[in-house]
């Protein structure tokens, strides 16, 4: 699990942060929808990009870390 966080995260991280950016431009059309995509930052400006990119980072490594599976992490909602 953490080798694919280093190896993907960082990956898709920047793929995500430039379909959030730009809903309409061509790489989202070639990516599928994802709730770890930024909502409500189309067109910003480029001093916001390493806030958006960062918030980016954490949403999929959380995505990434907590995700139920055989092995590793048990995280479970609280109740």
């Amino acid at each position: 699990m953490m080798l694919s966080l280093a190896s993907v995260g960082s990956m898709y991280s920047f793929i995500y942060t430039e379909v959030g950016i730009h809903p309409n431009g061509m790489m989202a059309n070639l990516v599928a929808p994802d709730p770890d995509i930024p909502q409500g930052v189309a067109g910003a400006d480029w001093r916001e990009i390493p806030g958006i990119w960062w918030n980016t980072v954490e949403r999929i490594s959380w995505t990434m870390l907590g995700k139920p599976s055989i092995i590793g992490c048990k995280l479970r909602p609280v109740e």
